[in-house]
């Protein structure tokens, strides 16, 4: 493992733009892009006749006629997912929430525009390669020194469709993947020492999974002091006979479906009740260890926990004068899973969160998630908290400049306030991924030649937080292909400083077929 000390090793993106331009003279070889090309084509016209013939939709990339379409189902599901603040939308995320609730033209829609995008992405590489197949991206850096490929923009290329279009440079080479996994959210968890989060890094279940089961499932408990009435819990109905203020506390809905009693087989919640407890006036009070929660199978008592700040003086003038407590509580025997649309919405919302995004923004894309509830919960980790306000503070100052972790000085260049904010959130994590990837192509040229490799082991080219390593057919031939993985895994597997060291991917890579990935879009989740 390449052991990064930020004190010693030091970033250099002219370095990484100079080495970058050398592969791109050298180019990269396409394969038969014209039959890719042509499929993709095919796919889009088929999906384009079935569209027509099922909703009677002629262009199926007008928004005005597939909303007309929406529009005219009178359907109260639709309007809820396409529309917001009264305003209608046919997007790929509505449509594939469409498709998540078993509407069909979801899924043609997102099939017919996924086959287009394709297509437009194919064409462009061939419209750039010469004679020998190569094609030869322009390259520069951005505003976090990352690299940006222009004429064709190789980036472009969908990640699903990458090895169906990039072949080796040498025939009988063959093309390893190192792909940093989660690279931008692990550098802003390690870098800003999140403790709470840092085991979710190495979590078998995966980072947004873990991190998604410490989402906290509140519930709510009321303490009412004052004398004359029978302790204990007391329902909303006696509790408003009673003319208590407020007289009546509605149950909450569940904050995201698939929440469980004790296991993933035990009854579903669908509502949170709340809980109020009449406790006599001076008196402390004894916290119930379980509150109602409304399930398929009726009302059931589910386990909960409760913490009381005895100091404060909202609560000392309660229990003296009388009045109401309310305490925030989670559920502790629940169980749930990050998988599908759930898994989608969160990251999502997650990574929007890591650069700014609102509590309004958030509600506003998340639909199977309670946005208001995530975003509380993300805002409210210290050390994510001090984070945003300290890029709070310099935007508010205008100040323009910031550093990565390893001391590289980026400029924002925004001079709207709000906006730079999200970009001063942005530049220190980007630019840090920037650094990482400089220090690999430096330390991966040292080590092949150090050990011996030269000729033999390359680097093809880089995609943001993933390199595409070249080794010949001889290396491959000689010891093996398993053997040449493991090389690069010890080649590149890294850690930063005391930091938990990055999860790197490490394959082989393989045409996966345009059709197939075309025909399953509703598994696709691209990082």
């Amino acid at each position: 493992m390449y052991r990064i000390d930020s004190t010693k090793e030091k970033p250099d993106a002219k370095g990484l733009l100079e080495s970058v331009a050398k592969m791109m003279n050298r180019g990269i070889r396409v394969g038969n892009v014209e039959a890719l090309y042509d499929t993709c084509i095919e796919i889009q016209e088929r999906w384009k006749k079935d569209i027509k013939q099922k909703y009677n939709i002629s262009n199926p990339n007008s928004s005005a006629q597939v909303i007309s379409y929406l529009d005219s189902l009178n359907d109260a599901r639709v309007v809820e997912v396409c529309t917001s603040n009264g305003k209608w939308t046919s997007n790929k995320q509505v449509m594939l929430e469409l498709s998540y609730y078993g509407y069909d033209i979801g899924t043609d829609i997102v099939g017919y525009r996924t086959a287009k995008k394709y297509a437009d992405s194919i064409k462009s590489i061939i419209d750039a390669k010469d004679s020998s197949n190569l094609i030869h991206p322009s390259v520069t850096l951005t505003k976090t020194n990352r690299i940006s490929y222009k004429e064709p923009a190789l980036m472009n290329i969908p990640k699903q469709l990458l090895w169906d279009v990039v072949v080796p440079y040498k025939p009988g080479s063959v093309l390893i993947s190192a792909d940093i996994k989660n690279q931008e959210p692990s550098i802003l968890i390690n870098a800003n020492r999140v403790k709470s989060l840092q085991p979710a890094l190495q979590a078998d279940i995966g980072l947004y999974e873990a991190m998604f089961s410490k989402l906290p499932i509140a519930c709510k408990l009321n303490v009412v002091f004052t004398d004359g009435m029978t302790p204990g819990v007391i329902d909303n109905d006696e509790l408003r006979m009673m003319d208590v203020q407020p007289i009546y506390y509605t149950p909450k809905r569940a904050p995201f479906s698939g929440i469980h009693i004790g296991s993933m087989e035990g009854p579903e919640i669908q509502l949170i009740a709340v809980t109020n407890l009449i406790v006599p006036l001076g008196t402390m009070p004894v916290l119930p260890e379980s509150v109602v929660a409304i399930t398929e199978k009726g009302e059931m008592l589910t386990k909960a926990s409760f913490e009381l700040d005895k100091n404060a003086a909202s609560f000392k003038k309660a229990m003296k004068s009388g009045g109401i407590v309310s305490i925030e509580g989670i559920l502790t025997d629940v169980q749930f899973e990050c998988t599908g649309v759930l898994r989608k919405e969160f990251k999502r919302a997650w990574n929007a969160m890591s650069y700014g995004a609102s509590k309004p923004g958030v509600k506003a894309m998340c639909q199977h998630i309670d946005g208001e509830m995530l975003y509380d919960f993300f805002t409210k980790i210290p050390e994510l908290k001090e984070y945003r306000s300290r890029c709070q503070k310099l935007a508010s100052k205008g100040v323009q400049s910031i550093n990565t972790y390893f001391g590289t000085e980026l400029y924002a260049g925004e001079p709207n306030t709000k906006a730079l904010r999200r970009v001063l959130l942005d530049l220190p994590i980007q630019g840090t991924a920037a650094d990482i990837l400089s220090l690999l192509v430096k330390h991966f040229y040292e080590e092949v030649d150090n050990r011996g490799y030269e000729g033999k082991l390359s680097i093809y080219y880089t995609r943001h937080d993933e390199l595409i390593i070249e080794a010949a057919k001889e290396m491959v031939d000689s010891i093996g292909l398993e053997n040449v993985v493991n090389i690069v895994r010890d080649i590149v597997e890294h850690q930063v400083d005391d930091w938990v060291p990055f999860r790197v991917d490490i394959e082989p890579v393989h045409e996966v077929g345009v059709s197939t990935i075309i025909e399953s879009l509703d598994n696709e989740d691209s990082e």
